[in-house]
């Protein structure tokens, strides 16, 4: 590409500016900008500097980066939400098991103690009923003789 933006067209491929290129003045010389008047430098009045292709080309690649870097930076700050929260997932993770070993203990100990309550219960109403069992069976064993010293005539 030439400093003037004409590129390889038009002029058998010689670095003349193009009528787009030297701006509204149109017979300016390069670099003048087409200020009218001729005294077209960077402090006059008028002065409107020349674009070429290569200047179009670095502000489009920089607003290229400018783009990618701002998605490179809202990735980077997502990451570390994502990291805060993984964190956090963690902490909670540690503490849910912490408390499920606590919750197993104590279901444990109140499982045994539960089993030891059921079975005292099953021991006092097996006595209960043993007693009971006494209480009706020995006056009648002793009635019947069985049980010596019954109640029957014996003359």
């Amino acid at each position: 590409m030439s400093r003037y933006g004409g590129g390889g067209g038009g002029g058998g491929g010689r670095d003349t500016p193009t009528k787009a290129s030297r701006g509204a003045g149109g017979d300016a010389p390069p670099g003048r900008g087409g200020a009218p008047g001729g005294g077209g430098g960077p402090g006059a009045a008028g002065y409107a500097p020349v674009r070429s292709a290569e200047d179009d080309k670095i502000d489009r690649v920089q607003r290229e980066a400018d783009v990618v870097l701002n998605i490179y930076r809202d990735n980077v700050a997502k990451m570390l939400e994502r990291g805060d929260a993984l964190t956090t997932l963690h902490e909670q993770t540690v503490e849910l098991n912490v408390e499920a070993k606590k919750f197993k203990q104590s279901s444990e100990e109140v499982k045994n103690k539960m089993w030891w309550k059921n079975m005292r219960m099953t021991l006092i109403l097996i006595a209960v009923c043993v007693v009971l069992a006494l209480v009706i069976l020995f006056p009648i064993l002793k009635a019947t003789g069985i049980l010596g010293g019954g109640g029957g005539d014996h003359d």
